[in-house]
């Protein structure tokens, strides 16, 4: 993810933004998993 998206670097820190955007995309499968999971059941 660190060649795709680059850390954003923000003076003495430095933000890894390719593992922010996993953070989210998990959160979102998830959440998107358990509304099917409630819809079929």
């Amino acid at each position: 993810m660190r060649k795709v998206i680059p850390p954003l670097n923000l003076g003495s820190i430095r933000l890894d933004l390719g593992f922010m955007v996993l953070l989210i995309l998990v959160f979102l499968l998830r959440g998107l998993v358990n509304n099917l999971a409630v819809s079929f059941a």
